[in-house]
């Protein structure tokens, strides 16, 4: 006898027959030995092929077959020494069986099977159907589009159907009454949440970058990797990725990605960068949500409005100063941008030109703004895409690389200089074409919420780039 040890390997791997049960013997079956089963709770004799299974039934403790005995147990010993061919398949039979059913690999997935059944919800015990988050509570217009797009967007392709229970992880209430509110800041209700909807949806938005801060990346990659843990659909909706600073963050959230069920990305370039990357199974070219809303009005007046963030003052004092027509000076967030926007209008001023600073960001006020303007440029990309629904020759300018493909996007294919009319038309052909691509991310939303009208189409099937 060798006594208690802590490393058994060195002996598994030298001895010619091992007699015992459950884990142990398994461990000899991975280090190619013979073994013959038999244990307190009973004798299954030498494991190979053919008992196999009712060996796996009682965990290899040979539970119910029979007490062991001193007879039984020395023939079946006799038995292996005097067969070699028998020995080497029990050995032979036992590997295969470790290597198809019990790797480390197989036996942690199985495990966390267990926990992901234990605390699954049904569909009869979900607080919400579909749950959002982004930046969303902080005033920013942008986002606010982006959040009640995506909302109409669900509701829309629902159809007759009951309308899904829609919350959202915000900061504070969002301006959508039907939608109910978790604190995003607290992370015990927001894990709670997500164990309890039918999926999970991030965005939309470019919410995957650290140009900002890491904190706000690992923030919603730790909303990922919940939703992942507890086997909840996970969905990462009309999206922009990057930009994505240091080697760390990047690898965590390439580690993210590979385990959402779905990635629909609103720009080329991001498609292309997630493609290179991690080539998901489920990855589809889409489009910013907020392509959805139509602006309509009356005919455009003699104005250039324009839409600053501090980085950009200096490109847009640079390129305004230029101008003979009229500025007007609006904000998307005005607690981010008010103090940029109003040292732009008095710079502007002082070059002698005719500014007016719109200190109302609401819905209503921006969209009229946009609505009536000959021209937009802006370092805010919601500004350039409700221009460019209305038809509008826009211009964007920011060092943000969402920016610059959106704007590549809907110039493509056209050469500069044109006229208004023929920019209009050109903007038209595309403009379905995206609305199109925004409505179907609602019906792959609903179909990982096992929600799926019958318009809605498999998720498996490749979009058109």
């Amino acid at each position: 006898t060798v006594g208690q040890q802590q490393n058994v390997l060195p002996y598994l791997q030298s001895c010619d027959l091992f007699v015992g049960v459950s884990r142990a013997a398994l461990e000899a079956m991975s280090c190619g030995v013979p073994v013959i089963l038999s244990g307190n709770e009973g004798y299954l004799g030498i494991c190979v092929k053919g008992v196999m299974e009712e060996a796996e039934r009682g965990n290899f403790c040979a539970r119910g077959q029979g007490k062991p005995t001193a007879k039984r147990l020395y023939l079946d010993i006799c038995r292996i020494y005097r067969d070699p061919a028998l020995a080497r398949k029990a050995a032979t039979d036992g590997m295969a069986q470790v290597r198809k059913y019990h790797t480390a690999e197989q036996m942690a997935q199985q495990t966390l099977e267990v926990y992901r059944a234990a605390i699954a919800d049904d569909a009869a015990t979900r607080t919400s159907d579909i749950l959002l988050g982004g930046y969303y509570g902080y005033g920013n217009l942008g986002d606010e589009l982006t959040l009640c797009a995506i909302v109409d967007c669900l509701n829309k392709a629902q159809g007759s159907h009951t309308p899904p229970r829609i919350s959202v992880l915000a900061r504070s209430e969002v301006p959508y009454p039907s939608l109910s509110t978790v604190c995003r800041f607290d992370l015990v209700r927001c894990i709670h949440a997500i164990r309890h909807t039918g999926v999970f949806i991030l965005g939309g938005g470019s919410l995957l970058q650290n140009k900002t801060s890491n904190r706000s990346l690992l923030y919603y990659l730790f909303l990922l990797e919940i939703a992942h843990f507890f086997g909840t659909p996970c969905m990462l909706y009309a999206s922009g990725l990057g930009p994505i600073r240091g080697m760390l963050p990047w690898r965590l959230c390439r580690h993210a990605l590979n385990n959402v069920d779905v990635i629909t990305t609103r720009d080329p370039v991001s498609y292309e960068l997630i493609k290179k990357s991690i080539n998901h199974k489920r990855l589809f070219l889409s489009a910013d949500p907020v392509s959805v809303y139509r602006l309509r009005g009356a005919p455009c007046k003699k104005y250039i409005l324009a839409f600053v963030r501090d980085r950009q003052l200096a490109p847009m004092l640079s390129f305004l100063k230029r101008e003979h027509l009229p500025i007007v000076l609006a904000l998307m967030d005005a607690q981010s941008d008010m103090t940029a926007t109003e040292k732009l209008a008095t710079l502007l001023e002082k070059q002698g030109k005719q500014v007016t600073l719109v200190r109302d960001s609401s819905r209503k006020t921006v969209f009229s703004l946009i609505r009536h303007a000959t021209l937009v440029v802006s370092a805010r990309l919601h500004a350039l895409i409700l221009a460019f629904d209305r038809g509008i020759p826009m211009l964007g300018i920011s060092d943000d690389p969402k920016i610059a493909a959106f704007t590549q996007t809907a110039y493509a294919g056209l050469s500069l200089p044109k006229a208004r009319r023929e920019i209009a038309a050109h903007f038209r052909m595309k403009q379905e074409h995206l609305r199109a691509l925004a409505r179907k991310d609602a019906e792959i939303a609903l179909s990982l919420a096992g929600r799926a009208t019958s318009r809605a189409k498999t998720i498996d099937k490749p979009r058109k780039k």
